[in-house]
């Protein structure tokens, strides 16, 4: 099939707790530097001007997010699980509207090994296990939902524009 003119979605292997990983640091940098820009806003009294507000609700937005990431415990019998997704990899892609559509990506991915595991049958394991393992299917299920709670977070960012 045809690439789309202008598509460089390149694949993207790694593992659950790699891409979660690449993930939370990138929502972290697009955190800090819509903080930045709210703080240099305040230093120069500009409180006032709609740029103001857009940026303030984008870093609100996004510290929500990276919070929630922050609390994520990912429990260690999905770690080494296997993550595929895709990553837009154009020239465009540095903006922060394309990082942060790349971050979700990750953590869209991320959720999805969680829920696979976790939804993984039980009925086979030995009877002497199965609570061990309803408990790390519940762990999973826990680290799912609190990712969701920041995607929420991150796909509801509106990126201002610069001017």
């Amino acid at each position: 099939m045809p690439r789309k003119r202008g598509s460089k979605n390149e694949p993207y292997e790694s593992t659950v707790q790699g891409a979660f990983d690449d993930a939370k640091s990138e929502v972290e940098a697009l955190t800090d530097e819509l903080v930045e820009w709210r703080e240099s806003l305040e230093s120069n009294s500009m409180e006032h001007l709609p740029k103001y507000e857009e940026v303030s609700e984008a870093s609100e937005y996004l510290e929500n997010a990276h919070d929630t990431l922050e609390s994520v415990m990912l429990p260690e019998a999905v770690e080494d699980l296997p993550v595929k997704t895709t990553q837009d990899t154009r020239r465009k892609a540095t903006s922060r509207s394309y990082r942060a559509g790349n971050a979700s990506a990750l953590l869209h991915a991320t959720m999805d090994a969680l829920n696979e595991f976790a939804d993984r049958d039980l009925s086979f394991a030995p009877k002497d296990q199965r609570d061990d393992l309803d408990e790390e299917n519940d762990a999973a299920r826990s680290a799912a939902d609190e990712i969701q709670i920041a995607l929420d977070d991150l796909d509801s960012t509106m990126f201002p524009g610069m001017f």
